[in-house]
């Protein structure tokens, strides 16, 4: 039924459950039977096949017998309005806007120009090496380590999550043309600059969303469709760059480049860690973790890093292979791991279909393009740094922390309209 609406060229409306299983589809399913002739690993292709079947029992108990409720979010963001925490923020963007300036001025100062992968990219091409040990260590600060990590949450999580809320106001006309497209611009060089292609992404499309999420009227697939291919062929453009090949032959490797990265790697990525740790017969528990692992007095194993390092024969050092949240879940735990961390995923999504439901307010709509994006990104690295690093968690526990610090009153707000906080 969904796909029917979805032809017929409008989106009634989401769920959080649609957009998993959606994602799951384009990102992991579409391709599983191709990655398992590749490796033969029967765990690989039940843990695919039994996840969307999960999702749908689990979710669909929670939402009509727990919860006995049909909430589902429309992509439009109905009475959306001002509450406390709105009026606090949007009375000090100008201070906000300056501070986003600021670190990516002193990112450009700390790492140096001639350190900058993307420069590098432009102005030598068939360096290929040097551009990816430039991308790897891409976020180090040589000033402070402190700094690497503003970096890297940063460009994760804060930049994506401040752009959607410009971006909710700017659809409501309440900040200025130049101002929004100053920090869009900057946010864009900012998360393009180690070229990496997935962080230009988020921070496009976590503003698309915003934007969109504020508009009146029901959003049309031929247009959010066509911005987010848009979206998309920005960082795709590097490829053609990589591998020195321009005009048509350019468009082709583009093309192609962009839909196995989309489609295949996930999925393989996927299969990479089914295929070693069972042929290894290992699991490693809470060591995939530092909390955990410290927790448990056990020594920590960064899986991703562990991945590369011993799954892939390469001269590059400090290389990741993150896999989905399944994958990483099948390293920890086998397939038991898949099936519970599953059913808790379920669960999650049907109570913020719930929570987001109740919220219309500006910052928590922002914070629902986060976790949505959060939510798809489970598709392409583990729950853990998905959950902290990607706001798929930490979101809703920092809008409930100021839900319940904001006090509820009626609030005067810039333009010509009082609305009512909740």
């Amino acid at each position: 039924m969904m796909i029917i609406k979805i032809s017929y060229g409008r989106i009634l409306s989401f769920s959080f459950v649609h957009i998993f299983l959606y994602s799951f589809l384009f990102l992991i399913y579409i391709r599983a039977l191709e990655v398992y002739k590749f490796f033969g690993n029967i765990h690989f292709i039940i843990a695919v096949w039994i996840i969307p079947l999960i999702v749908v029992l689990i979710a669909s108990y929670v939402k009509v017998v727990v919860l006995k409720s049909t909430y589902a979010f429309n992509l439009k963001v109905n009475n959306l309005h001002f509450n406390n925490l709105d009026e606090f923020l949007y009375r000090r963007i100008p201070f906000f806007s300056l501070i986003f300036l600021l670190i990516v001025g002193t990112f450009i100062v700390d790492i140096g120009f001639s350190n900058i992968a993307l420069f590098t990219l432009f102005t030598n091409t068939s360096n290929s090496v040097e551009v990816m040990n430039q991308r790897i260590s891409g976020l180090t600060s040589n000033i402070n380590p402190l700094l690497t990590y503003i970096y890297s949450y940063s460009r994760a999580l804060m930049f994506p999550l401040y752009f959607s809320f410009l971006s909710i106001l700017f659809a409501q006309k309440k900040i200025s043309k130049w101002h929004y497209l100053i920090i869009m611009l900057a946010g864009i060089f900012f998360c393009l600059s180690t070229t990496a292609k997935s962080p230009v992404v988020i921070y496009m499309i976590s503003g698309l969303l915003g934007y969109n999420f504020a508009i009146g009227g029901r959003l049309k697939v031929n247009k959010i469709g066509g911005r987010i291919i848009a979206v998309l062929l920005i960082p795709a453009a590097i490829y053609p760059l990589l591998y020195g090949t321009s005009g048509l032959n350019g468009l082709v490797v583009l093309v192609e480049s962009l839909w196995r990265r989309l489609t295949w790697v996930p999925s393989y990525a996927s299969g990479v860690y089914f295929d070693y740790f069972s042929n290894h017969n290992l699991i490693v528990g809470f060591s995939s973790n530092k909390v955990l692992s410290f927790l448990t007095n056990q020594e920590y194993i960064n899986i991703p890093s562990y991945i590369y390092e011993n799954y892939f024969e390469t001269t590059i050092q400090g290389g990741l292979v993150n896999a989905s949240y399944f994958a990483s879940f099948y390293a920890d735990w086998g397939l038991y791991g898949v099936i519970f961390s599953t059913i808790f995923i379920s669960i999650l999504l049907v109570t913020f279909d719930y929570f987001f439901k109740l919220n219309n307010t500006f910052f928590y709509t922002a914070g629902k393009v986060i976790v949505i994006l959060g939510m798809i990104h489970l598709m392409l690295s583990n729950f853990y740094s998905v959950s902290l690093g990607r706001g798929f968690l930490s979101i809703p526990l920092l809008l409930l922390f100021l839900k319940g610090i904001s006090k509820q009153s009626y609030l005067p707000i810039i333009g010509n309209f009082y609305v009512r906080s909740k």
